[in-house]
C-alpha cells in the first residue's frame, strides 16, 4: 500500500480501532517509513495537547436520575394488546398489497415484445424520415408524377409517418394489445 492509504489508518491505529491483521500491517509500515512515523508522532503530540487543554464535561450526580424520570414521563404509553395486534395486521396487509402490486407488473415476454415493437417502430420512422430526406426526392419523378404530384407526395409522406408515430405514442395500450395479439 502507498503512504496515502496508510495515513487514513494511522489514526485508527493510534486509537486502537484496527483489527489485528490491519494493525500488524500498519506497524510494519511505520517501522519502515519515516514519513508515516513522523505523521503518527505528530498525531500523538496533537492528541496529547488536546487532551491536556480540553476538559471533559462533568455531569451532576442527579443527572442519571433526572434523565430516567424524564424518559419515564415523556415516553409514549405502550399500545394495548388489541391495538398492537390491529396495527400489526394493518402493516402486514400493506406489505402484502405492495408485494401483489410488484408481482402484477409485467416483466415477461409480453413486455419484451412490446418494448422491441416500440423500438422497431421508432427505427422504421427514422428510416422513413432518412429515406424522405435522401432517397425519396427522386421517387416521384421515377413514378412519372408531375410537378404537383411530386410536391404533394413529398409533403404528405412525412406527415403520414409522424402521424403513425404520434398515434402509437398516444395509444400505447392499444398498440401493446396489437403487438401482443399478433
Amino acid at each position: 500500500m502507498a503512504c496515502e492509504q496508510f495515513e487514513s489508518q494511522i489514526l485508527d491505529y493510534l486509537e486502537n480501532q484496527l483489527p489485528p491483521a490491519d494493525r500488524s500491517l500498519v506497524e510494519q509500515h511505520l517501522a519502515g517509513c519515516s514519513r508515516c512515523k513522523a505523521f503518527a508522532r505528530e498525531l500523538r503530540r496533537l492528541d496529547t495537547a488536546l487532551a491536556g487543554s480540553l476538559k471533559a464535561p462533568v455531569l451532576s450526580s442527579s443527572f442519571s436520575g433526572r434523565l430516567r424520570e424524564r424518559i419515564r414521563t415523556e415516553a409514549p404509553a405502550p399500545l394495548p394488546e388489541a391495538r398492537r395486534a390491529e396495527r400489526k395486521r394493518q402493516l402486514e396487509a400493506e406489505f402484502e398489497a405492495g408485494l401483489a402490486r410488484f408481482r402484477h407488473q409485467s416483466f415477461g415476454w409480453a413486455a419484451l415484445i412490446y418494448g422491441l415493437g416500440n423500438a422497431l417502430l421508432a427505427a422504421l420512422a427514422g428510416c422513413a424520415v432518412l429515406g424522405m430526406v435522401f432517397l425519396w426526392p427522386n421517387l416521384p419523378r421515377q413514378l412519372g408524377l408531375g410537378r404537383f404530384g411530386q410536391s404533394l407526395l413529398l409533403s404528405c409522406l412525412p406527415a403520414v409517418v409522424f402521424l403513425l408515430v404520434g398515434l402509437a405514442a398516444a395509444f400505447p395500450q392499444r398498440l401493446k394489445r396489437f403487438w401482443v395479439g399478433l
